[in-house]
């Protein structure tokens, strides 16, 4: 397992740290990758996870265990959608799956929703309860936010100095 909290910056950058980890994993004789990430969304509802692999056999696995495929194009970029591509040219089999996020900071409700599509497809058994334990502080924080959020706004209409803290 190879972990990684951000990516190269540049196109040059990202190829080559992912061409490493497919040779890397060549090395080790494996015979499929995983790359698991998020991709950005606007939308109200973000609770999609998305998937592409290197063989129909594999989307059709990601797609049972609740992952969906985008017809129309799959938002994968970066390192995450050279692993496919590489690990295909390499005769590797390669599954991305990539929760649906702000990306205004760490997600764990996002993360949650991948963990859950990926234990499903590989039949794994995972104890999220230190996750669900997150989940729930960062909820919390985001309810005070919006407390905070709804005063300034009232006291801006009211025109009024309050105190936050």
């Amino acid at each position: 397992m190879i972990t990684g909290d951000c990516q190269p910056q540049s196109n040059y950058g990202q190829y080559e740290v992912a061409s490493k980890i497919i040779q890397y994993a060549a090395g080790l004789h494996a015979s499929q990758i995983i790359s698991v990430g998020g991709f950005v969304s606007t939308q109200e509802d973000r609770n999609r996870v998305i998937s592409a692999a290197t063989s129909n056999e594999l989307v059709s696995r990601m797609i049972s265990a609740g992952a969906h495929v985008e017809k129309t194009g799959i938002p994968i970029v970066g390192v995450a959608g050279l692993m496919i591509a590489l690990a295909k040219m390499s005769h590797l089999d390669a599954i991305c799956i990539l929760g649906q996020t702000t990306g205004l900071g760490p997600d764990p409700t996002a993360a949650r929703r991948v963990l859950e599509v990926l234990a499903k497809a590989l039949k794994l058994k995972m104890d999220l309860a230190g996750l669900e334990k997150q989940i729930t502080k960062m909820h919390a924080i985001e309810r005070r936010v919006e407390e905070i959020e709804k005063k300034l706004t009232t006291a801006i209409r009211k025109d009024q100095t309050i105190y936050i803290g």
